[in-house]
């Protein structure tokens, strides 16, 4: 019946039947080659990488689980105390004075118990961090030592955090902050999308064909941006001082010179503005980063 019903078509209506199946053919093909879609996150420490990471891992599940929460816990317990004990002994190198100096010499002497943070250890915390003393010293970020970004979230949260009763939120996992020294890889489906995404974390055997491009550019955070000039780093930059949009734009334009063009003579890199800890702009660029993929694999095979 089959062939009888194709030979009552013109010749026209077959050639379109013909293109119609080799088209879906084409797009089956297509759809087990970006079922394998790799995505590697590179960039220097502090970067945002793992961060990005768990913001993945949030976008396929929506939450985190038991097992993440119950060992961030202690990532971000370990998150407090170490932070607040090198404002301290960034305080005392500076020469500094911290108003409750018995507290500040006391906290030093401390050591976290993983297992347990007790109430007096978070009742510390919440007064040195408004100390007078130590909120000079943690003004002074960037310029005198390095510190978490995140670490005022946490001093901030330190009353909920030191609750016994206390489970991490997303937004807790998120900004909680460990040093990656392994590769990880996850298979991930989102957006109905398989992807392989991998962290290089800490490794430093493959850094020397990556690092370079990310040279002095580890702390261009927005905030860190209106504290710094830019010209500072790159004597080439020729713009206003302090200046978020054309700062944001001197870094696009340097990724952009150094990538390569492709037999079309465009460029085979997409730049995107985010912020690691914004769930929705990840979702959003993902969701980009996503159809941009589909789209160049239609393409790679004729369909469009």
């Amino acid at each position: 019946m089959g062939n009888c019903c194709k030979n009552n078509l013109s010749e026209d209506e077959q050639a379109l039947m013909e293109r119609d199946k080799t088209i879906n053919s084409k797009i089956k093909k297509e759809s087990k080659t970006t079922e394998q879609t790799k995505i590697l996150l590179l960039g220097a420490g502090e970067s945002g990488k793992t961060t990005f990471f768990k913001q993945l891992k949030l976008l396929e599940r929506g939450t985190f689980t038991n097992k993440e929460k119950e060992d961030h816990k202690q990532i971000i317990y370990q998150n407090c105390f170490s932070q607040m004990k090198a404002l301290i002994l960034v305080a005392q190198k500076l020469g500094i004075p911290i108003e409750n100096s018995e507290l500040a010499t006391n906290f030093q002497k401390l050591k976290i118990n993983d297992e347990k943070f007790t109430r007096d250890l978070t009742q510390s915390i919440k007064e040195l961090w408004k100390d007078p003393g130590i909120q000079k010293t943690y003004e002074l970020r960037d310029t005198e030592f390095q510190l978490n970004e995140t670490a005022d979230y946490f001093f901030n949260e330190i009353d909920r955090i030191g609750n016994p009763d206390y489970i991490p939120t997303n937004d807790d996992i998120l900004r909680a902050r460990l040093k990656t020294v392994s590769i990880e890889e996850v298979q991930m489906e989102i957006f109905n999308s398989k992807f392989t995404i991998i962290d290089v974390g800490g490794q430093r055997n493959e850094r020397r064909k990556w690092l370079h491009c990310f040279d002095k550019v580890t702390y261009i955070f927005k905030e860190k941006i209106l504290r710094k000039n830019l010209k500072d780093f790159f004597p080439e930059y020729s713009g206003p001082e302090k200046d978020k949009k054309t700062a944001y734009q001197f870094i696009q334009n340097q990724f952009e010179q150094a990538s390569e063009i492709d037999q079309t003579g465009a460029r085979s890199l997409y730049t995107y503005k985010t912020c690691a800890i914004d769930t929705r702009n990840i979702e959003r660029i993902f969701h980009s980063i996503s159809d941009t993929v589909f789209r160049k694999s239609i393409k790679s095979v004729g369909l469009i």
